[in-house]
């Protein structure tokens, strides 16, 4: 079983690996597009805050 154990641990960080290269590579488009996201939501929160916020304050 350990040698199981071994081999799936392997397979999980070759995966993870592959996952983070993916993310270098398009990195730049998402992160232009999650400042945009951020901006957008931040400007429509000062204008019009969620009726829980206001009711929890």
């Amino acid at each position: 079983m350990r040698l199981i154990k071994d081999i799936d641990e392997k397979d999980t960080r070759r995966m993870g690996k592959g996952l983070e290269d993916r993310e270098k590579e398009c990195g730049s488009l998402l992160d232009k597009e999650c400042k945009q996201v951020i901006l957008l939501s931040k400007e429509h929160f000062k204008k019009s805050p969620p009726a829980s916020y206001c009711l929890l304050r």
